[in-house]
């Protein structure tokens, strides 16, 4: 009976624990162009102020400009020659790290769905 008590409470405290963190739902838009700096939002759940990035491209330079409880904006800067691929992006806060997410380097434009392409 008291293991059983101890594994519920055990249970409960990292239920609590994960809804406390932050959670990144999207990243609009999807595709960053090379030789470019494009704003990228970051939509998500209790976002911490001290929001930081990282990435696995080396030359991309990341600044985020603001961070709120539900968004973030983040600009990313690619040299002109950054290749055709696909770009990690970490990030972190005091209270953990949170999933990664991938952006594309394309030379085409993003453009948003309008919702009548059918």
């Amino acid at each position: 009976m008291l293991r059983s008590v101890v594994l519920l409470c055990v249970l409960i405290l990292k239920v609590q624990v994960a809804w406390s963190q932050p959670v990144v739902h999207s990243i609009e838009p999807k595709s960053c162009l090379p030789g470019a700096t494009t704003k990228l939002k970051l939509l998500g759940d209790k976002l911490p102020p001290d929001l930081r990035v990282l990435s696995s491209y080396a030359e991309a330079k990341l600044v985020i400009e603001s961070a709120q409880p539900d968004h973030a904006i983040l600009e990313m800067s690619l040299p002109i020659g950054a290749p055709f691929e696909l770009i990690g992006l970490w990030f972190a806060a005091a209270e953990g790290v949170l999933p990664p997410l991938v952006i594309m380097v394309d030379d085409l434009p993003a453009v948003a769905d309008s919702g009548a392409n059918h």
